[in-house]
């Protein structure tokens, strides 16, 4: 897909996540550049550093790093400093994951006037009767289309939070299984010390 120009899509990942997120890296590293030019927004809630700056930056990925907490004032700050940078950089789609820079990237997004707007429900939890049922409201109806890895979620957001089904899409979670062959024995070794399971079994990894 390109833009009306000829020009690359410009492509921003919202994202807010403390730790390493092997699935959005291998996302980053997997798009294919020829079409596709990528830029994050890391939302750094409290002004705390992220795993994912360090890949970015590893990578030669341009991104924006914007501290927020939770208040109005500094949400506000964010949602217009995402609007801005989108604006600015010509940004033609969006992907936000996780609660946060879902929020304030899909509100900025919005603003810009960015027409693609994506966003990857990881949540299952349904805010029904809580105070941020508005929230998630606001999220599923900002985002042009709502990405989900699983039919359980899948099926909360038509059937209980009345998401359009034209704006769902089931994609499920790839995983990239070079990452699990050759591994050093001395790593596997550290997992046995680290969980005391030698003499144990079944053991069950969970990713």
């Amino acid at each position: 897909m390109e833009t009306r120009a000829g020009r690359k899509t410009k492509v921003a990942f919202i994202v807010w996540i403390g730790v390493r997120w092997f699935h959005l890296e291998w996302l980053a590293k997997g798009l294919d550049r020829e079409r596709f030019d990528l830029c994050f927004i890391l939302v750094r809630l409290n002004g705390q550093e992220m795993y994912m700056e360090r890949f970015v930056r590893e990578q030669g990925i341009p991104y924006l790093a914007l501290d927020c907490y939770i208040r109005p004032g500094s949400l506000w700050k964010t949602i217009w400093a995402i609007r801005g940078y989108c604006r600015r950089e010509g940004v033609d789609v969006v992907h936000t994951h996780i609660f946060l820079a879902s929020l304030v990237g899909l509100v900025g997004a919005f603003l810009a006037r960015v027409p693609r707007r994506l966003n990857t429900r990881h949540h299952l939890i349904s805010n029904h009767g809580k105070p941020t049922l508005w929230l998630d409201r606001l999220a599923n109806t900002l985002a042009t289309r709502t990405i989900v890895a699983s039919r359980v979620v899948y099926d909360v957001l038509a059937k209980k939070e009345g998401v359009p089904e034209r704006k769902l899409a089931l994609v499920p979670f790839g995983l990239d299984l070079e990452c699990f062959r050759g591994i050093a024995p001395e790593r596997i070794e550290a997992l046995r010390q680290k969980y005391a399971t030698d003499g144990k079994g079944p053991v069950i990894g969970v990713l």
